[in-house]
């Protein structure tokens, strides 16, 4: 399968891509120009930004399935650390994809959301909600929400996974639904690296996702 991995040297995007490539797909990575991270050996690298159209609506026109592990960086893990993303990158990816996904041709966008987002709100416990919304965590939030927002109106191609807090590390086990997201809830990035791989693998249609995974 050719894959285009979007977000491939951040913390989840590296083990998807790595994943990936490990079982047999063609992966083409979208790599910002000057990052200071590495793309697993094995991937094709395109240099260019996901928020600029004309970089990557040739890679979503050349592509029947993307993964995206893009999210707002910050420098450090403090809500109140300041922001190393535009605060409105995936919202401005998810509008390129609305675009792309407009011809119902079998296209698929399998995308890291967060758990609180869109109507997982619903299943998340006081505490969490006032977690979400602190600093910079919060303006995090506010682009995932526009950007499910914004994808309702492809919805048959859009699977926004909507994990429980992450947590570093692969121990080898796929991340599932989970009814409850309190602060206790977490899930291992590679286990949510193998929940999207095997969506992008499935024969079946997407279907509406989850609410949440962990």
């Amino acid at each position: 399968m050719d894959l285009l991995v979007l977000g491939a040297s951040g913390r989840c995007g590296r083990l998807l891509t790595r994943l990936a490539i490990e079982r047999g797909h063609r992966v083409t990575a979208l790599s910002r120009p000057g990052s200071e991270h590495t793309i697993p050996p094995g991937a094709g690298v395109v240099l260019g930004e996901a928020t600029n159209r004309e970089d990557l609506k040739p890679l979503l026109d050349s592509h029947q399935t993307v993964l995206s592990a893009l999210g707002l960086n910050r420098d450090g893990p403090s809500p109140w650390s300041r922001l190393r993303s535009p605060r409105d990158l995936v919202e401005r990816v998810s509008e390129s994809v609305r675009d792309r996904a407009t011809d119902d041709d079998g296209f698929r966008f399998i995308w890291i959301s967060a758990g609180g987002v869109g109507p997982s709100l619903s299943k998340t416990t006081a505490p969490v909600r006032a977690m979400i919304g602190l600093g910079n965590v919060g303006v995090a939030y506010e682009d995932l929400r526009r950007a499910e927002r914004g994808l309702e109106a492809v919805a048959h191609a859009s699977y926004p996974v909507r994990p429980v807090t992450l947590l570093p590390g692969d121990t080898g086990t796929t991340a599932g639904a989970v009814e409850r997201y309190g602060l206790l809830s977490t899930v291992r990035r590679g286990a949510v690296a193998r929940y999207m791989l095997g969506a992008a693998e499935s024969q079946e249609p997407l279907g509406p996702p989850p609410l949440l995974i962990g």
